[in-house]
């Protein structure tokens, strides 16, 4: 009978173990935005550097104010011209009541004063309107950063008339938070997915750590986390 031959043996026990996926990823700002010019005139100067940072409300652009001042004034002077005529308004009325208690004058003469000082009311509103419309496209006639980041080149020129219709000026990139763009392949997500109905694989908040690496195989410096996930492959 020959002898048995001594072997070693292991014991198998199940257990989780993290899983470490490596993809491609594109790295771009958390907000980029368009600055436009909102008013039509033509364009004095620019107020900052090609490729530098800038802080949210700094001056990027000025367009020429003076139409816009000469529109602002006329407001005013035709807001003070209403105000003149409901200060006569309103002295008609006050007369008309008096008058009314006396029966000196009629109802008619009455609703008519009362008329009068309505729509001279109704004319000081619509003046006042006019000059707050005139300040704002005043005020947009300074170009200023909507938010703070990194600008891009100057699209249009000094000198160039810009409006609502043509009015690109330039762009503006935040890089703080920067956000890293993870392409799947669909095969691998169809994976995790039958994994997962198998309960062969659990998602846990704490693990959505993110470490970004280099072309050249450098890591990052600050760990990222998952934050979305896009409904469509």
């Amino acid at each position: 009978k020959p002898e048995a031959t001594a072997v070693k043996t292991l014991t198998l026990t199940r257990r989780s173990v993290p899983i470490a996926i490596q993809y491609p990823g594109r790295a771009e700002g958390s907000k980029e935005v368009q600055v436009r010019a909102r008013v039509e005139g033509i364009l004095l100067s620019r107020e900052y550097k090609e490729g530098a940072s800038v802080e949210a409300d700094q001056l990027l652009f000025q367009i020429d104010d003076a139409p816009f001042r000469v529109d602002l004034e006329r407001a005013k002077a035709q807001l003070a011209q209403a105000n003149a005529a409901l200060s006569a308004a309103q002295r008609r009325w006050d007369r008309a009541s008096e008058l009314i208690k006396r029966d000196a004058i009629s109802r008619r003469e009455r609703d008519d004063a009362l008329s009068d000082l309505e729509a001279a009311q109704a004319t000081v509103q619509l003046q006042k309107a006019e000059v707050k419309s005139a300040q704002i496209d005043l005020d947009y006639t300074q170009v200023k950063a909507p938010i703070s980041g990194i600008t891009s080149r100057e699209e249009v020129s000094e000198g160039s008339l810009v409006g609502p219709s043509n009015s690109l000026l330039t762009r503006i990139t935040q890089l703080d938070p920067i956000w890293v763009n993870i392409s799947m392949p669909d095969s691998a997500l169809l994976n995790f997915r039958s994994m997962l109905k198998r309960d062969e694989l659990r998602f846990h908040d704490e693990n959505r750590k993110v470490r970004v690496e280099s072309g050249q195989g450098e890591e990052h410096g600050y760990t990222g986390a998952i934050n979305f996930t896009e409904s469509a492959v």
